[in-house]
């Protein structure tokens, strides 16, 4: 299902595409945090938690849409896509998953500009070394 009119900035995220969407700062970030928990931890809902949550974030539907799709009335739709967002919340503040990627990436991406600087090589040895670090240390600790 295309997305809406309701929502139209870019979002670059290379497994699904560009996704498409207006909202702006807070709204924004929250709207990625969610789309990036249900990513991280989408495997540990149910399938009718992890279809709303999909529809919602993924497809850009309105609450009323959804609830008009599954035949139920919209304040369902948004009971239920607050308490997955608890659970999704939840999840990340006991394993810290989407944290742990956030600082990794960005390691990395200091690495990589490092390589730009002719005497960035070592920086940059340095900040990759950092980054394999900290994803050993999460096998190591989950392993």
């Amino acid at each position: 299902m295309p997305p809406t009119s309701r929502n139209f900035v870019g979002l670059l995220a290379p497994e699904r595409g560009v996704l498409l969407f207006e909202k702006t700062g807070e709204a924004m970030e929250k709207f990625v945090e969610n789309t990036l928990l249900l990513d991280f931890y989408g495997g540990l809902l149910t399938e009718k938690q992890q279809r709303f949550f999909s529809l919602y974030y993924n497809q850009d539907m309105s609450l009323s849409e959804i609830a008009s799709e599954e035949g139920i009335s919209p304040q369902a739709v948004r009971d239920l896509l607050k308490r997955t967002e608890k659970l999704l919340e939840g999840y990340e503040k006991a394993l810290g998953l989407a944290k742990a990627h956030r600082i990794q990436l960005a390691s990395l991406e200091e690495a990589l500009e490092c390589l730009d600087d002719p005497q960035g090589c070592a920086k940059a040895k340095e900040k990759l070394a950092k980054a394999i670090d900290m994803m050993k240390g999460r096998i190591c600790a989950e392993g």
